[in-house]
């Protein structure tokens, strides 16, 4: 899908918040696809019955986004 001019406009223009540079910096660091395949041998698959569990790669970043939060580096 193509992005139209007021969306490149629109996000040229966005306010960059503490949240965002957090998340872009915390991207840039940590090695997500390289944790996903050394972790994905042992973390569930979706086969059976029942609910399919969540995307590796984001239960590794949310796990980790919940200890650095409860750490108090907000």
């Amino acid at each position: 899908m193509q992005t139209s001019f007021s969306e490149l406009e629109y996000a040229a223009k966005k306010k960059q918040t503490r949240r965002d540079r957090f998340l872009s910096e915390s991207e840039a660091v940590t090695p997500w696809a390289e944790l996903g395949k050394a972790i994905a041998p042992y973390y569930p698959s979706s086969s059976g019955r029942g609910r399919p569990p969540i995307g590796l790669v984001l239960m590794l970043a949310r796990r980790w986004l919940l200890n650095v939060s409860t750490q108090g580096a907000f």
